[in-house]
């Protein structure tokens, strides 16, 4: 009888396979939180590339404004390619009004023709279903006067 006793105390003493326990418990939010932070990380830099794409658009047009591509509102600027080359450039929507069309131009000493308004969209897509409320069409708008 004894023996059986110390066979069953040994087997519940037996810590064999406990750290892969642990691990199959902790693995799964360990993934979720990495993944988490990895999906964070592009919404920053969609972020980012939107703000970018719109400063160079804004200078690129305040600097020449007869350049034809300030005219053409679409993703064909070639600026995409070189300020955000981790997003598709089909994406973007930049659109650009110059002049009179500009709403908040100022009138007296800064004369409208000068005032150059430029908004830049792209949508965003998350990865994971807990952060779905980032899920939108990231939009940046900025005035500009020469």
């Amino acid at each position: 009888m004894s023996s059986d006793s110390n066979n069953v105390r040994n087997r519940l003493s037996d810590s064999r396979g406990v750290t892969s326990l642990e691990w199959a418990l902790v693995a799964a939010a360990f993934m979720m939180l990495i993944v988490s932070i990895f999906d964070l990380v592009r919404y920053v830099v969609v972020l980012q590339s939107v703000t970018s794409v719109m400063t160079e658009a804004g200078r690129t047009c305040l600097v020449n404004p007869q350049n034809g591509i300030c005219y053409a509102n679409s993703a064909s600027w070639p600026v995409l390619s070189t300020v955000a080359p981790s997003l598709d450039p089909s994406k973007f929507n930049v659109a650009v009004l110059m002049g009179g069309a500009v709403s908040g131009a100022p009138s007296g000493s800064i004369p409208a023709v000068n005032a150059i308004q430029v908004t830049v969209s792209y949508p965003y897509q998350s990865i994971t279903p807990w952060l779905s409320s980032l899920d939108a069409t990231i939009s940046e708008t900025a005035t500009y006067f020469n």
